[in-house]
């Protein structure tokens, strides 16, 4: 990837355990970084985006004008619900 992208990269799942260490080593990598969570929290430098990734268009909201998404989440009951609406 390139940091010279002006388009910032949206890390999903990002105030978990992976996100706290990856969002600051692309920050300081210089690419500009969303932070997005359930309940839209800032991590590592990042600001945070609100997104509830079982509502499409929350989803749709959040990707605006980034470059790329990173997904992140740990081992979901139910995670056909999260992916199923894009079938």
């Amino acid at each position: 990837m390139n940091p010279s992208i002006s388009s910032p990269l949206l890390f999903l799942g990002a105030p978990g355990l992976i996100g706290n260490q990856v969002i600051p080593a692309l920050i300081n990598a210089g690419f500009s970084v969303l932070a997005g969570s359930r309940r839209g929290l800032s991590v590592g430098g990042a600001p945070g985006v609100g997104v509830d990734m079982r509502d499409p268009a929350s989803l749709a909201r959040a990707m605006q004008g980034v470059a790329a998404v990173g997904l992140v989440i740990c081992d979901v009951k139910d995670m056909e619900s999260l992916i199923s609406w894009g079938a």
